[in-house]
């Protein structure tokens, strides 16, 4: 295959005190997801320029993001960004 796929999981991009307003059913305004989204889409281009470094000539890069919680406006700005 001409492919190598990179799989990455935004979970690891949410902050503590984000975890624990989840815990007690408070979810992010849209400013605090806009601010996570900005950070998560950071680190998603950090590892693909990350994995392209070890890429050899010819292949493709495929990533998989994924992530445990979805508003609409996170769907729509990943889209754009990407």
């Amino acid at each position: 295959s001409n492919v190598d796929v990179l799989y990455e999981d935004l979970d690891v991009c949410v902050p503590q005190w984000m975890r624990e307003n989840f815990g007690r059913g408070v979810y992010p305004t849209l400013h605090q997801r806009n601010e996570f989204m900005k950070t998560a889409c950071q680190h998603v281009e950090n590892s693909m320029a990350e994995k392209k470094e070890t890429i050899r000539d010819g292949r493709r890069l495929v990533v998989i993001v994924s992530f445990s919680f979805v508003n609409t406006d996170l769907r729509d700005g990943f889209r754009s960004h990407f």
